[in-house]
Formats: structure tokens, C-alpha cells, sequence
């Protein structure tokens, strides 16, 4: 079952009770999602929503059946939260033909476009036809490209990243669950400041989501996620640096971090911030 309702492999539905201890933590506010364990039935036979074959469009399930619940080996344990990170799903499933392509640091003229914007109309229609459910970037909320990210990480080929940061190459992932975490709260909150920074912000995920997915997903994983995933589109509008805003600095820097793909996909390239 995953996320946003990881936890169901740890606490199994049926065993935990709630009370006091719960109750104070929600008045404190210590969680964020409260109204999730809504949808969950105490004798454990009801799964939540976004777990079954009803979810919305923006969620994909993989090893469960359409009641949300895990199609398990009876023979293998369990997977754990700890085991997907530490093991994604796509790891040790590149074939020699994803290795070929991860070590190639120059894109076919097919993935190639004159400036920001007709790469990013040329990319766009490479999404719609593997992943022919994605939807425009600003349909999407960051919590929704977040999630999205996350479980992108889950499914990636670790060996890849490794190939990337042999190479020193763009492409590569930097930083670990935790502090992409961190990270994203903090500039979540500096975007949230100013109309335009919550744009960049936004279409800045959108661009490293669709990254993530092309380069760092074995073809057999995608393969299987053709019809049910949906990715965000490539917002054509390339952002520059809006001085006037107090955050903007820290905002634009990382949203130029998540388009180096026009370095090689256009004729541009990224600016530079001197800090």
C-alpha cells in the first residue's frame, strides 16, 4: 500500500486503537492528515481510497488488487517502508539498453528543441505517448508533485543514479529522502510568500518529476505504468529571477536546479546565481 498510506505495512488495520495519546497529538497538531484515518476501518477490512481502483487519476497501485490490499508472495515477507528506500522497486531491473542510454549525455534530435519552449512542447508529446493520462503542470498542486515524487524515487533503478554520479552528470539525485524533505517544506513555505516564486516553484517540480521518471525508471517499469500513471506536462514558460521578492533568491536557485534539462534538450542553458 503506498503512500500516503505507507504506514498500514507497519501498524496492521485492525490492531491499533485509538485514545488519549492520539487525541492530543491531533491538538497539538502534530499530524498534518488527520482526516486520512477516516477512511480506515478498525477490523481492518476496508482499505483508504486512494489504494484502490477508484483512486483518482493522479495515483497508480502496483502489487495490489483493486480492493487496495497487497497481492502478497506467501513465501516472502512483508516489505517494509525502510526496504523501499533503501531497495526501490526498480532496482537491479536496468537493462543493458537503460544503461546505454543513462551513460549517453547527448539527447537524439527527436528530444531536442530550438529554446525553452519548443523543447518543452517537444518532450510534452513524448509524455503523452508513454504516459498518455498526464495532465498540464498547473493542475497540479505541489503536494500532489511531491507525493508523485516520492513515489517515483520508490520505483527508480538506484543502479542509474550511481551510473549519474560516476559521471558527474545532471541527471544524477542528490540528496536522500530526508532532506529533500526538509528541503521542500522550507521552500514550500518561501514560495507561498509570492504569486510568482509559487509558479517558478511549481513548474520547476513539474520539470524534475518528468526527469525522474524518464531517467532514473528502467523501460520495464514504465512499461508497466503506461496506462495508469499521470504525469505533469512541461510548462513552456521559462522563469527568471524575480528580484523583488524577498525569497526569490533561494526559490529561483532551486528551480534552476530542477531545469538542467535544457542544457541538452535546447539551445539555453541554465542561468547562473552567484551567492
Amino acid at each position: 500500500m503506498w503512500q500516503p498510506f505507507n504506514g498500514l505495512q507497519i501498524f496492521e488495520p485492525g490492531s491499533w486503537k485509538t485514545g488519549s495519546a492520539y487525541e492530543d497529538a491531533v491538538d497539538k497538531k502534530l499530524f498534518r492528515t488527520e482526516h486520512l484515518f477516516d477512511q480506515l476501518s478498525l477490523d481492518g477490512t476496508k482499505a483508504p481510497k486512494k489504494c484502490t481502483k477508484d483512486a483518482p487519476i493522479n495515483t497508480f497501485r502496483i502489487k495490489c488488487d483493486d480492493t487496495g490490499f497487497p497481492i502478497l508472495d506467501e513465501e516472502a515477507p512483508m516489505p517494509t517502508m525502510l526496504d523501499h528506500m533503501t531497495n526501490p522497486a526498480g532496482t537491479d531491473k536496468a537493462k543493458a539498453s537503460d544503461l546505454r542510454r543513462a551513460r549517453s549525455k547527448v539527447p537524439g534530435d527527436d528530444y531536442k528543441g530550438d529554446d525553452f519552449q519548443s523543447m518543452s512542447s517537444t518532450l510534452n508529446a513524448y509524455l503523452l505517448k508513454h504516459a498518455p493520462e498526464s495532465k498540464s503542470c498547473d493542475l497540479w498542486t505541489m503536494e500532489e508533485l511531491q507525493q508523485l515524487q516520492i513515489s517515483l524515487l520508490m520505483l527508480r533503478d538506484s543502479g542509474l543514479n550511481d551510473l549519474y554520479h560516476d559521471t558527474d552528470d545532471n541527471r544524477k539525485i542528490n540528496k536522500d529522502i530526508a532532506n529533500l524533505a526538509q528541503e521542500w517544506e522550507e521552500l514550500n513555505a518561501l514560495a507561498a510568500t509570492d504569486p510568482d516564486l509559487a509558479r517558478a516553484h511549481r513548474d520547476g517540480h513539474c520539470h524534475e518529476a518528468v526527469m525522474w521518471y524518464v531517467h532514473h525508471l528502467p523501460e520495464d517499469m514504465k512499461d508497466l505504468l503506461k496506462d495508469q500513471i499521470s504525469l505533469p506536462l512541461l510548462s513552456s514558460m521559462r522563469h527568471d529571477l524575480k528580484e523583488s521578492a524577498v525569497h526569490g533568491e533561494r526559490v529561483h536557485r532551486a528551480y534552476q536546479e530542477k531545469v538542467t534539462c535544457a542544457s541538452c534538450h535546447a539551445a539555453v542553458f541554465p542561468s547562473e546565481i552567484t551567492v
